[in-house]
């Protein structure tokens, strides 16, 4: 009878083993499916790094290229108004023609309008590059945080 009852607790004992082993690599199954989707989790925070750093650059070229539209813009209207006052002085001279005089200023005060707003406009990009960085020094403290999380525990 005594045997008999070993005989069961040991059957009993292998099987909570068995579940024991089952569990474990259950887990052991888990925590590797976890790594992998960390894993697929830091390529695609590295991927939209880089596109937030490509769109950084792209805003910067823009920004340049602006600027420097605007400064040509600038020379232009500066010509423009050298040129305007020349005419003024000639239309000044034909009273015939003091109507066109009138146009020609509207459209002077047109580009300077024009200029104003450009610059307002490079103002614009100006902050959304700045906003741009900010972003990027988030999600780079973001990455920072997986890849403390990924370190051994000893360190």
């Amino acid at each position: 009878m005594v045997a008999e009852e070993i005989r069961k607790l040991s059957e009993q004992s292998a099987a909570g083993a068995e579940q024991i082993k089952e569990l474990a690599q259950g887990i052991t199954e888990k925590s590797g499916e976890t790594v992998e989707q960390a894993d697929v989790v830091k390529d695609i925070i590295r991927e939209e790094q880089d596109y937030i750093i490509a769109t950084r650059e792209q805003y910067q070229q823009l920004e340049q290229s602006i600027r420097h539209s605007a400064e040509e813009i600038r020379k232009i209207a500066g010509e423009t108004r050298h040129l305007s006052q020349q005419k003024e002085d000639i239309l000044g001279n034909i009273g015939s023609l003091s109507a066109i005089s009138e146009e020609n200023a509207a459209n002077n005060q047109q580009v300077n309008a024009n200029i104003d707003e450009i610059l307002t406009q490079i103002q614009t990009v100006g902050a959304n590059c700045d906003k741009m960085k900010q972003i990027s020094g988030e999600l780079e403290n973001s990455v920072a945080y997986f890849h403390t999380e990924k370190e051994p525990a000893g360190k």
